[in-house]
């Protein structure tokens, strides 16, 4: 036999390609639990980032519509003092 081979095909499979082929035939494909804890990290601050990014979006709409509201009503009052 070759020297050494015990059937480990791992060992054999070098390249990206091979391992993932290996990989899917004995493990019916890598599992999304296999990130590692940095990743899932990073994942955590983009996801807090995000939620930030539109609550601020938010306030500045809600803002934005509250100032329009107070122009409109200020308009609206002036208005009704002219008639008189």
């Amino acid at each position: 036999m070759l020297g050494g081979f015990t059937g480990k095909k791992s060992s054999l499979c070098k390249n990206r390609e091979q391992r993932k082929k290996y990989a899917l035939k004995r493990f019916g494909g890598r599992k999304k639990t296999d990130r590692t804890d940095n990743t899932r990290k990073k994942d955590m601050i983009q996801k807090q980032l995000r939620i930030r990014h539109k609550q601020m979006e938010n306030a500045k709409r809600e803002r934005r519509s509250r100032r329009v509201g107070d122009n409109l009503r200020a308009k609206r009052a002036s208005f009704a003092l002219q008639l008189f």
